[in-house]
C-alpha cells in the first residue's frame, strides 16, 4: 500500500522486496526492484538512485543505518516503522553535513483527526480501484484474537478483519 500511496503522489519508487514479490510490487507502482538481501543492496540502490533517495522507509527491522544515511539525498529522511528493539550506532557526520532527518512514525500515536483524514484518502482510493491490496486472509471479528496470532506468527500478507453490519433496529 505505502508503495502504491507513493507513486500516487508523484514518487519514483524503488522497491526492496523478495524476488517472488517483485511482480506485485511493479504493479503496486515500483519502477524498479531489487532483492532485500542482496548482498549489495546498497550499491544496486546507489546505482538506481545516483542523485540520492529523498525518502527512505524501512519497516524491515533490519536497517543497516550506515548504508542508508550514505545512500539520502541531501536534505533526504529515513522514516522508521519498525525494529522497536534495535539499537542502531547514529552516523552523526553525514547526517547533519547533509541536512538529513531519521524519524520514527509508528500509527497507534497518531491523532484520531489523523486516522480519519488517512481513512478518508484510504476509502477513496480503495473504492476508486487504484490502490491494490493484497489481502491473504479475512477473518470475522470474532476471531481477532487468532488474526492476531498470526501476525505475530510473522504471516506474510494483509489480514483483514471483517466487522458485519450492525443489525437494523
Amino acid at each position: 500500500m505505502m508503495t502504491s500511496l507513493a507513486r500516487a503522489g508523484g514518487a519514483r519508487v524503488l522497491a526492496g522486496a523478495r524476488p517472488e514479490d517483485a511482480g506485485w510490487c511493479r504493479a503496486a507502482g515500483a519502477a524498479e526492484v531489487v532483492d532485500y538481501r542482496d548482498p549489495d543492496l546498497a550499491g544496486r540502490l546507489a546505482a538506481l538512485a545516483p542523485a540520492g533517495i529523498d525518502v527512505y522507509a524501512d519497516t524491515s527491522s533490519h536497517l543497516d543505518l550506515p548504508a542508508a544515511v550514505d545512500l539520502l539525498a541531501d536534505g533526504g529522511r529515513i522514516v522508521l516503522m519498525a525494529g522497536a528493539d534495535q539499537r542502531l550506532t547514529l552516523p552523526a557526520g553525514p547526517l547533519y553535513t547533509h541536512d538529513r532527518d531519521i524519524l520514527g512514525f509508528v500509527i497507534s500515536l497518531a491523532s484520531t483527526a489523523d486516522l480519519a483524514e488517512a481513512a478518508a484518502v484510504l476509502n477513496d482510493r480503495l473504492a476508486a480501484g487504484d490502490l491494490p491490496v493484497r489481502v491473504r486472509v479475512v477473518w470475522p471479528l470474532e476471531r481477532a484474537a487468532e488474526a492476531h496470532r498470526a501476525v505475530e506468527r510473522g504471516e506474510r500478507g494483509r489480514a483483514v478483519l471483517r466487522v458485519a453490519p450492525a443489525e437494523p433496529s
